[in-house]
C-alpha cells in the first residue's frame, strides 16, 4: 500500500504549528503499520512567502535563492518520506496569484519524482479541499489514481470559499468527486453536507497519547488553576467570554489562577490584555504568546482544568490533548466540543455565556474529586488513540484498493 499525502498546510519554519494534525496522522500512520509506504508532497518548506515578510526581505530572498533547484526526497523511516518541490515564491491572490494552480505545478512535480523513483501510488490523500483537494482533483484524472480528502478546515466553508452562497468551484467540484470525503466530527460532517450533496466519513483527529499523559504523581495546586491554549487569540475563540466569567468569579470572592495562550502576538492579543487590566483581572493571569509544544504539554499536565469558550469549533484537538493529560474540560456547544466532552470528563455550556461559563468553573473548583484522572485518560484512548484511528484510515485506504470499481476517475 502506497499512500501519496497532499496537504494544504504543514509545519514548516514558516509555520511550525500549521498542520500539526496532519503531520501526527500521517507519522502515525507510518508508525503503527510498517508495510505502508507514504510519501508527503510538500512545497512549503522551499516556498518564501515574500510580500509578508517585508521586514526580511533579503535574508528570505537569499534564502530562496539557495533553495533546491529541483525534487528532492527526505527520507524520515523506511515507510516514509518527504517530497519537497523546488523553490518557489508565494504571491498574494489580490495580485492575480493563483494559489490552487500554484499547489497542483508542485504537487505534480513531487508525484512525478514518486513514480519515476518508487512506482505508482495506490491513493491520493488530500488535506484539506482547498489547495491539497483542487489539485488532486486534477491530478487523479492525469494520473489515474483515486483521490480521498480529509477536510479540516472550521467553520466549514470560510467566508472566502463562498460565492453568492454557494461554494466555489475549485471546493464543490473536488468535494463532489472525490472517492471519499473525511470530516474530523458529526458536526463538521454536517457543516460540509450543507453544500455537498454525498455521504461524509467521519473520522476523529487523532491524540498522541505518548506525547499527551498525565504526570505519575502530582499535588494539587493550593489554587485551583485553569489553562486555556488556543492557536490564535482571535473572538471566536471565545476569551473575551472567559475574561468576563473569571471577573463575574473575582466578584464573588471565588479565587483561582489563570494560564492563557497560545496564540500570535497580535491587536487581538493586546486589546485582551487590556480587558484583562481595565476588569482588575489581569493579576490573576499568567498570559503566554507561541508555545512550543513540550510547553503546552508542561501546562497540561500541571493545571486542574482546561477551559476553552469558542464560538465554533468542527473539533476541537486541544480538548482531547487536555483529557489524554488527565484533566477535565470545560467547552462549548459549538460543535466539535459535544462529540468528546462527557459528563465523566468534563461540562459543556452554551456560546457565548459567560454566567455559565462562571458557573461551570466554579462547579470544578468546588468539585475537582469528581473526575478521575485514570477514567477521563482511559476514555481518550478509547475513542482518539493513535493506534485506533489510523486503523480507521487504514480500513478505508484498504477498501478503495480493494473495489477498484468503487471510485471513479
Amino acid at each position: 500500500m502506497h499512500i501519496f499525502h497532499m496537504s494544504s498546510w504543514f509545519p514548516s519554519r514558516h509555520g511550525p504549528f500549521s498542520g500539526i494534525s496532519t503531520k501526527t496522522m500521517i507519522h502515525n500512520l507510518a508508525d503503527i503499520y510498517p508495510g505502508m509506504h507514504n510519501s508527503v508532497s510538500l512545497y512549503h518548506d522551499t516556498s518564501y512567502r515574500m510580500l509578508l515578510k517585508k521586514a526580511q526581505f533579503l535574508k528570505e530572498g537569499i534564502s530562496f535563492l539557495r533553495g533546491p533547484s529541483k525534487v528532492t526526497e527526505k527520507k524520515i523511516q523506511a515507510n516514509l518520506s518527504y517530497i519537497e518541490a523546488p523553490r518557489s515564491g508565494v504571491f498574494s491572490s489580490r495580485l492575480g496569484f493563483n494559489q490552487a494552480a500554484f499547489a497542483t505545478s508542485n504537487h505534480r512535480k513531487n508525484l512525478e519524482f514518486v513514480i519515476n523513483n518508487c512506482g505508482k501510488p495506490d491513493i491520493l490523500h488530500a488535506q484539506v479541499t482547498y489547495t491539497a483537494g483542487t489539485a488532486a482533483r486534477q491530478l487523479a484524472k492525469e494520473f489515474n489514481i483515486p483521490y480521498i480528502i480529509t477536510e479540516r478546515i472550521g467553520p466549514f466553508p470560510w467566508k472566502q470559499y463562498l460565492d453568492n452562497g454557494k461554494l466555489i468551484a475549485d471546493l464543490q467540484l473536488p468535494l463532489e468527486e472525490a472517492c471519499k470525503v473525511v470530516a474530523v466530527s458529526r458536526q463538521h460532517a454536517h457543516e460540509i453536507n450543507k453544500y455537498v450533496n454525498r455521504e461524509i466519513v467521519v473520522i476523529n483527529n487523532m491524540v498522541n497519547e505518548d506525547v499527551f499523559f498525565p504526570l505519575l504523581s502530582t499535588t494539587p495546586n493550593n489554587q485551583f488553576t485553569f489553562a486555556t491554549i488556543t492557536s490564535s487569540f482571535n473572538p471566536n475563540k471565545g476569551i473575551q467570554v472567559l475574561l468576563d466569567a473569571i471577573k463575574i468569579l473575582k466578584d464573588k470572592g471565588v479565587n483561582a489562577s489563570y494560564i492563557i495562550g497560545g496564540g500570535e502576538l497580535d491587536s487581538y492579543y493586546e486589546e485582551l490584555k487590556n480587558k484583562a487590566t481595565l476588569s482588575g483581572i489581569d493579576e490573576d493571569i499568567t498570559w503566554h504568546t507561541r508555545l512550543s509544544r513540550k510547553e503546552v504539554v508542561k501546562i497540561l499536565q500541571q493545571c486542574d482544568s482546561f477551559v476553552l469558550p469558542s464560538f465554533i469549533e468542527s473539533f476541537g484537538q486541544v480538548y482531547v490533548e487536555a483529557l489524554a493529560c488527565g484533566k477535565p474540560a470545560i467547552g462549548t456547544l459549538c460543535g466539535g466540543p459535544e462529540s468528546i466532552i462527557t459528563d465523566d470528563n468534563g461540562l459543556l455550556v452554551p456560546v457565548n455565556d459567560a454566567a455559565k461559563l462562571a458557573e461551570a468553573m466554579e462547579f470544578m473548583i468546588h468539585n475537582r474529586n469528581k473526575y478521575v484522572v485514570e477514567t477521563i485518560r482511559q476514555d481518550v484512548l478509547n475513542r482518539f488513540s493513535k493506534k485506533g484511528i489510523a486503523k480507521k484510515y487504514y480500513n478505508l485506504y484498504k477498501e478503495i484498493i480493494e473495489n477498484k470499481n468503487l471510485c471513479a476517475v
